[in-house]
């Protein structure tokens, strides 16, 4: 019992699949004959495990089915196809006699791509134009930069006592805003002249050392904004006492 135990592990050993064993590329090329690769030659002349290949790939190829099964497997078929009333055609080709070649693939890719811009451009054009929204007619006049911030801007050594600019002819009168530099509104107030004498209150928003913007806008009698101005931005510097 223990040399058949012995013999059968050798066996096995001997036709279990190895690191140099050949692939099955080039087991087809022998099996069809094709002795140009010397070297798979030679390996299978050694290898047990390549020979039982081999030997399987030739008899799957050269199995044929016999003359009689040929017959029943057509007479079963022409029977389904009467049945089902499909014409004939020529039998599939198996996937490993018909690879596909790069060429093919190729093609369909750029099926694929033209397919795909179609349906994309197709998509694009059958959904909704966005409209722009018309603002209304008194936002529509109104411009920017019509009014020149003078007074005050830049690196300041005091507290300014009083916001100019220039006058717009058309606007009744002027509403000023100081803002923190995020736009942040600070103070605002209103004015018919193009100065505007600091107040109090609006003193108490400027702080030494802070970085500070001021915008003004135009009005019409009605109270509509016709202009706005850019903003100007000033800077009260901390004054050292001596």
């Amino acid at each position: 019992m223990t040399a058949n135990t012995s013999r059968l592990k050798a066996w096995r050993e001997g036709v279990s699949a190895g690191e140099n064993c050949l692939p099955l590329e080039a087991l087809e090329r022998l099996a069809e004959g094709d002795s140009s690769d010397l070297y798979s030659s030679q390996h299978v002349a050694a290898c047990a495990h390549c020979q039982a290949e081999l030997a399987m790939l030739k008899s799957f190829e050269s199995s044929l089915p016999s003359e009689s099964d040929e017959k029943a497997v057509e007479w079963v078929v022409a029977h389904l196809r009467d049945a089902q009333n499909v014409p004939s055609s020529p039998p599939p080709v198996p996937f490993w006699r018909n690879p596909l070649r790069l060429p093919n693939l190729a093609v369909a890719a750029a099926l694929t791509l033209v397919i795909g811009l179609g349906l994309s451009l197709y998509v694009s054009n059958r959904q909704e134009r966005p409209v722009l929204h018309v603002p209304p007619m008194e936002i529509q006049n109104m411009r920017s930069g019509d009014i020149r911030l003078t007074d005050p801007t830049g690196e300041l050594t005091r507290i300014p006592g009083h916001f100019q600019w220039s006058a717009l002819p058309r606007g009744k009168s002027y509403s000023v805003q100081l803002l923190e530099v995020d736009g942040t509104v600070l103070w605002s107030g209103q004015t018919a002249d193009n100065s505007l004498i600091a107040s109090p209150e609006l003193k108490s928003k400027i702080r030494p050392g802070k970085q500070l913007l001021w915008t003004v806008t135009a009005l019409d009698a009605s109270g509509k904004p016709i202009a706005q101005s850019s903003q100007a931005g000033f800077r009260v510097t901390l004054v050292k006492r001596r």
